[in-house]
């Protein structure tokens, strides 16, 4: 028992805001699933998916979004944190829009 709640604790404190982020975007979700307005509701339920993305693989997503410097050879990737935290500020604005 107290091994199953050490690894609990251990889980959560790893992955507590991926959770917080799925969740958040869980509501979203059951808000345009059950609306009446699902036209209304379309354009900040894809800026939330947009901010899920960017929080939970923000890697891929800086490497994705990167551009060229001066010369093609050059490749500059946004940094990791600030599309992290981007994306999370994009999914949190979006959910109250939503949610509100």
């Amino acid at each position: 028992m107290n091994r199953l709640r050490t690894l609990t604790r251990d889980f959560l404190q790893t992955w507590w805001q991926e959770l917080l982020a799925i969740a958040i975007f869980a509501a979203c979700l059951i808000k345009v699933w059950t609306g009446h307005s699902w036209i209304r509701d379309l354009k900040p339920f894809l800026l939330a998916l947009l901010g899920l993305v960017s929080f939970l693989a923000s890697d891929e997503v800086a490497m994705t979004t990167g551009d060229y410097g001066w010369t093609r050879s050059q490749w500059r990737e946004h940094p990791v944190e600030w599309v992290k935290w981007g994306g999370a500020l994009l999914l949190l604005g979006s959910a109250v829009w939503l949610l509100s």
